[in-house]
């Protein structure tokens, strides 16, 4: 069973935070197996995502997802599934899907950050061939033969393999691996072009594990240093993440949120993966918490209709975060694991103080 924290679902189920007034009077084990065995498990179980959407545009075969994620245009409330696929010809392009609680509205092709054409993938254009759903039609302004087929309940986990790009830079002896959002140049020419209430902020999922995994093993030796150098808004894999982040501690990497980076749920647990753990503030004189760098909340689990608080602590969702965080933060990492329940609500945030920063050693350095 996937278990995935996903933006797509959290709008289409309405996740409901915790109770912050009520912390449990136990705390979880810290007594989960990380292995090699469950990680090599887990990534077959999300191979077949990337293989689930095909399309046929312009007499090139798009058969590869790279990046998904889901942003929201505050503007209008109008949510979109951000999809980046490849050919094996090496070609690319965005396919943006607008979407409400119950179906698909619309889709647009996106080359770079322009919009190049679109279609109608409503219900009306929608065939069922066995698990999947296709649409065959001309595309409204190009007048382009078009084919989409996507394996139907595997598009709403899409999303959850990230969209956060990890890009290295070398200097001298050492690397630094700086942080992106690969959708952030469309998101700003179509959606942001002025001052946006809603800036872009990427996810992490099984493609930043691929990704780390695949620097640390070209750059053995050499010093690394991973950069938040942009919002990086959380996880949408928390049983990968985990993952990533026994990745970053065993290659002994340092972890720094840059003037520039904002970090946020499941990023704030990579975060704590570094060895040294650096905050930048954004602003100098502004207390930290104002500068919204470092943010934490609570989780809920939509199968089971439950907060995370509402969850025997016996359960391994909360095993495996409390022996996570122990592996990073010694013996404040259950403590800080247990505040982050009780911080805000799934859905809210909060953004932590120096003096929290400091009581859970979450950071070892502040700027």
């Amino acid at each position: 069973m996937l278990r995935f924290t996903l933006p797509l679902l959290l709008i289409f189920s309405g996740l409901v935070g915790c109770n912050a007034d009520q912390p449990r009077p136990q705390a979880p084990l810290a007594n989960f197996v990380f292995s090699q065995e469950k990680l090599e498990a887990l990534i077959q179980e999300r191979e077949p995502i990337f293989s689930s959407i095909q399309l046929e545009y312009q007499h090139t075969h798009y058969d590869r997802l790279e990046y998904a994620d889901v942003f929201v245009d505050t503007q209008k409330q109008i949510p979109y599934l951000l999809l980046a696929l490849s050919s094996e010809t090496g070609h690319s392009l965005t396919l943006a899907i607008k979407f409400d609680e119950s179906q698909l509205l619309g889709c647009q092709i996106f080359s770079g950050p322009h919009r190049i054409d679109s279609f109608d993938c409503s219900n009306a254009q929608r065939q069922e061939q066995g698990d999947k759903s296709i649409f065959e039609l001309h595309t409204n302004e190009k007048k382009q033969y078009l084919q989409l087929t996507f394996v139907t309940d595997w598009l709403e986990y899409s999303s959850a393999i990230g969209s956060t790009l990890f890009s290295p830079q070398e200097h001298g002896a050492s690397i630094e691996i700086l942080t992106s959002n690969y959708f952030e140049p469309l998101i700003n020419n179509q959606w942001c072009t002025e001052e946006c209430d809603n800036p872009a902020n990427s996810t992490l999922g099984i493609t930043s594990y691929q990704a780390l995994k695949r620097l640390v093993d070209h750059y053995p030796k050499q010093k690394k240093v991973l950069i938040f150098d942009n919002f990086v808004g959380g996880s949408a894999d928390d049983e990968i993440n985990m993952y990533t982040g026994l990745l970053v501690r065993d290659h002994k990497l340092d972890t720094k949120v840059s003037r520039s980076g904002r970090v946020f749920s499941g990023a704030t647990d990579l975060f704590a993966a570094g060895v040294n753990r650096t905050l930048e503030p954004k602003i100098t004189g502004l207390s930290l918490e104002r500068n919204q760098q470092i943010g934490v909340h609570s989780w809920s689990d939509s199968e089971l209709d439950k907060d995370a608080t509402d969850i025997p602590y016996n359960d391994e969702a909360h095993r495996s975060q409390a022996t996570y965080f122990s592996q990073m933060l010694g013996k404040q990492g259950v403590p800080f694991y247990l505040f982050t329940l009780t911080s805000a609500p799934a859905q809210g945030a909060h953004w932590m103080s120096r003096e929290e920063m400091q009581t859970y050693r979450l950071t070892t350095h502040i700027l």
